[in-house]
C-alpha cells in the first residue's frame, strides 16, 4: 500500500514539475468566437465554474450568456439542480426568448420554482409550465413581449391573473390554461379581448359556460375538451362572428346539442374564404348528422369514442410534457 502511494505521488510530482506557466495552453490559442462556441456545449454548472479560471474566460463566458435564446429546465443542460435554483444564474440570460419547465423534465430537481419565476427576463416571448408549484405568478402577467403561454394545471391561474394578462400581454397569440379550475366567465371575458389571439386552449375548465365568448378577429383554434358546463349559445356566437375559425375540440362537453351543429352548418355554407371548419365531438352525444352529410359544405365532424379521446389526450400530454 505504501509503495502504491509513493508511486502516485511520484507521478503527480512529475506532472506538476513539468508544468511551465510561460508555455501557452493550446486552448488559449483559439480566438474568442471559437471559445464561445465551445463554452456553449458545456453544462451550465461548468460554465459558471469556468468564469473563475482567468479574466479572459470570465469575460468570454459573460458574453456567451447572450447567445442563449431557448432554455429548458433539464438536468442534462444545467448539470446541477443547485445552479438551477440560483436566481443569480438565471439573471445571466438577459436575451432569453423561450423558457420551458415541465414536470417530466424537472422531476429530479429540488423545489426551485417559486424563486426562478421571478428571475426570468421580462422580454420572454414563449413560456411553458406544467404541474408545478408556485407561490405567485403575477409577474407573468407583466411580460409585455409574451406571445405564447402554456400553464397547465396551475391553481394560481385565476380571473384576476387573466385580467392582468389581457391588459399587458397584447402580443399573445397562443394561450393554454388547461386544467385551471379556478377560472370563471370573468376570466374568459378578459382573454377574449386579446387582439392577436389565434389559438385558445381551455380544456378541462369546470366553471366556464361560454356565455362571454365574443368577437376574436384572428381566432383559428378553440379547444374546450372536457368543459362539462359549456353550452351552445356562446359557441354559436363565436362561430357566427369569427370567420377564421378552423378547429373546435368539444369532446366531453356534455351540454352541446344539435343547435351548435345547425349553426356550424349555416356558417360553413356561407363562408367565402374556403376555410374548412372541423368540429370534434363525443360519439355518445345525440347528434343528427344527416343534414351535414346531405350537403357539400366546408364542415367536417369527427365523433370520438372514449378510448380514442384517451389516446389523443395521452399524445397531447406527451407533447406538452
Amino acid at each position: 500500500m505504501e509503495t502504491r502511494a509513493k508511486s502516485k505521488r511520484a507521478r503527480l510530482n512529475e506532472i506538476v514539475g513539468s508544468w511551465n506557466p510561460d508555455v501557452e495552453v493550446a486552448i488559449n490559442k483559439l480566438n474568442d468566437d471559437c471559445l464561445i462556441k465551445i463554452f456553449m456545449f458545456l453544462p451550465i454548472v461548468d460554465r459558471v465554474r469556468i468564469e473563475g479560471v482567468c479574466k479572459r474566460w470570465r469575460n468570454i463566458s459573460k458574453e456567451s450568456w447572450q447567445h442563449f435564446k431557448t432554455l429548458k429546465a433539464d438536468l442534462a443542460i444545467w448539470g446541477s439542480d443547485v445552479v438551477f435554483c440560483s436566481p443569480n444564474v438565471l439573471k445571466k440570460f438577459r436575451q432569453l426568448k423561450e423558457f420551458s419547465f415541465m414536470r417530466s423534465v424537472c422531476s429530479k430537481l429540488s423545489d426551485p420554482f417559486p424563486r426562478i419565476i421571478h428571475s426570468l427576463p421580462t422580454t420572454l416571448k414563449i413560456l411553458e409550465m406544467s404541474n408545478l408549484i408556485f407561490s405567485n405568478i403575477d409577474c407573468i402577467g407583466k411580460m409585455n413581449d409574451l406571445e405564447k403561454l402554456t400553464i397547465y394545471k396551475e391553481d394560481l391561474v385565476t380571473d384576476t391573473f387573466l385580467v392582468t394578462l389581457a391588459e399587458n400581454c397584447k402580443k399573445l397569440y397562443h394561450l393554454d390554461i388547461s386544467g385551471a379550475k379556478n377560472v370563471t366567465e370573468s376570466g374568459i371575458q378578459a382573454i377574449t379581448s386579446l387582439p392577436e389571439i389565434k389559438h385558445l386552449v381551455l380544456n378541462y375548465l369546470p366553471e366556464i359556460t361560454g356565455y362571454n365568448f365574443t368577437y376574436m378577429p384572428k381566432l383559428q383554434t378553440l379547444c374546450c375538451r372536457g368543459c362539462e358546463h359549456l353550452k351552445d349559445d356562446g359557441l354559436c356566437t363565436l362561430l357566427t362572428m369569427c370567420d377564421l375559425i378552423e378547429f373546435m375540440d368539444l369532446y366531453g362537453c356534455e351540454q352541446i346539442t344539435n343547435v351548435l351543429l345547425k349553426c356550424a352548418l349555416n356558417v360553413a355554407k356561407t363562408r367565402t374564404n374556403n376555410l374548412v371548419l372541423h368540429l370534434i365531438l363525443s360519439q355518445d352525444g345525440l347528434f343528427d348528422l344527416r343534414p351535414i352529410y346531405s350537403h357539400d359544405t366546408l364542415l367536417k365532424i369527427t365523433l370520438l369514442t372514449e378510448r380514442e379521446s384517451r389516446d389523443e389526450d395521452e399524445d397531447w400530454l406527451f407533447w406538452l410534457l
